[in-house]
């Protein structure tokens, strides 16, 4: 998966350039506010899932969700790793 994140995060510090810093600054701050109700509202944190297999189309997904992470890591940062805890 780690090829897929750095893949995502690449992309993400890329797009973070493009964008102006007068749409930026507001996005920066809805993003902080949703990255924070996110992480007080996760219930589910320090809980082992039992284990199941995966079937392709899942795994895709998983690989496109751990690519959206990485981009998030990329273009913003704070609270990457509460969405990682999410997929664990």
């Amino acid at each position: 998966m780690i090829p897929f994140i750095f893949i995502g995060s690449f992309i993400g510090a890329y797009a973070v350039h493009l964008v102006s810093p007068a749409i930026l600054k507001p996005l920066m701050l809805v993003m902080l506010v949703l990255v924070t109700t996110y992480t007080v509202f996760e219930k589910n944190w320090g809980q082992r899932p039992e284990e199941r297999t995966l079937s392709t189309v899942k795994k895709i997904a998983f690989i496109g969700a751990f690519a959206t992470v990485g981009f998030y890591d990329g273009f913003f940062g704070p609270g990457t790793g509460s969405f990682l805890f999410s997929f664990y």
